[in-house]
């Protein structure tokens, strides 16, 4: 056992491993969330490792063991990169069943740091007080924005935005703050984030490696070569153009996987939730969207006395609320290439008309 796991501290209070095992920290009135009591007690007990879903950046999402020291490496690698230290304040806004939400209370373990708490939502409401490190997507970002929740009164020192692309839009709006913005990238195969790009005040092109990690690139795919958490060679499903072995430009994205506001979702495992159910030819698809990144579209061949509650029922009987689609589409045709493939993009530019 390392040094930094002999406990945690959270919203001021400290909670050893000895006391987290033994059961206070569930007992506690003092943190409502679950999920979150739940990892702490995980990341406490015997076992090496516990179970995770990969994101989808590598292929269709699966079930994969995450080892707890490979976790300690990839935040090791973010508080050494932001030369964060102990007893300084880190706030958790992202749910903590996920890797993103995982992360920051590892690197809370780990870097001794102050654990803050606020309620997870689409705009986090944020603490009067300095804070050192936090992380949000894009989306809980505009909105935070908007609705004048950022920037806080106090210090922000650095502000982590991650799970999808930052817009030019989304930079442009941010306003005067003493927080260093960045944009990160990675995937809960390298533990959270293995590059860093920063956007605000000053502002790069490129996302840079964080200590540890290279890059290569295998036909115009993005290799991460970053062996201090056991990923030596991954090969994701991202364009980059390469500017050196630790820089790179992102371009997009080869597969299909639609990142709508963080959530990554496989247009072909939604299809097959609904093909026993639909009899029209249908697809998903990623559209732009100034907000999330991406919106997810639902697109049907068109045709008479369509039944619009039928299929609405439909959607909410199969699908989960983040797999519903925002937009439904209708076009004239389906669009196939000459070898036989459903094009996606051109069918969704043909005429259509959209129910919202």
């Amino acid at each position: 056992m390392k040094d930094a796991d002999k406990g945690i501290i959270i919203n001021d209070l400290y909670w050893s491993r000895a006391s987290i095992r033994d059961g206070e920290l569930s007992r506690s009135k003092s943190i409502q969330d679950t999920a979150l009591v739940d990892f702490i007690e995980m990341w406490f007990d015997d076992e090496d490792s516990f179970w995770g879903q990969t994101s989808g950046s590598t292929g269709i999402p699966k079930k994969m063991k995450i080892a707890k020291a490979d976790c300690r490496a990839s935040a090791m690698a973010t508080l050494t990169y932001f030369s964060l230290k102990e007893g300084q304040t880190a706030l958790l806004s992202m749910p903590a069943q996920y890797i993103a939400g995982r992360m920051m209370v590892v690197r809370a373990i780990v870097g001794g740091l102050n654990l803050l708490t606020t309620t997870v939502s689409s705009c986090p409401i944020l603490p009067n007080r300095t804070l050192d490190l936090t992380a949000f997507t894009p989306h809980q970002f505009s909105n935070m924005i908007s609705t004048g929740q950022f920037p806080i009164p106090h210090t922000m020192s650095v502000v982590l935005l991650g799970g999808a692309p930052v817009s030019r839009e989304l930079i442009d709006q941010i306003p005067k703050s003493s927080a260093n913005i960045y944009e990160t990238f990675g995937m809960t195969e390298t533990y959270s984030h293995v590059a860093i790009k920063a956007i605000y005040p000053s502002s790069q092109s490129y996302f840079e490696a964080v200590p540890g990690v290279n890059f290569t690139v295998v036909d115009q795919r993005l290799k991460i070569h970053a062996p201090h958490i056991n990923q030596p060679d991954l090969l994701t499903n991202d364009r980059v153009d390469l500017l050196s072995d630790t820089r790179f430009v992102w371009i997009g994205r080869f597969d299909f996987v639609i990142n709508s506001g963080g959530v990554k979702l496989s247009p072909e495992v939604l299809e097959d939730k609904l093909n026993p159910y639909i009899e029209e030819p249908f697809y998903f698809y990623g559209a732009p969207d100034q907000t999330l990144g991406q919106r997810l579209v639902l697109v049907m061949e068109s045709k008479e006395n369509f039944d619009m509650k039928n299929l609405k029922n439909i959607l909410y009987e199969h699908l989960s609320k983040l797999e519903r689609p925002k937009e439904i589409i209708f076009v004239s045709r389906m669009i196939f290439t000459k070898s036989g493939k459903l094009d996606r993009r051109r069918t969704f530019l043909e005429n259509q008309s959209s129910i919202q």
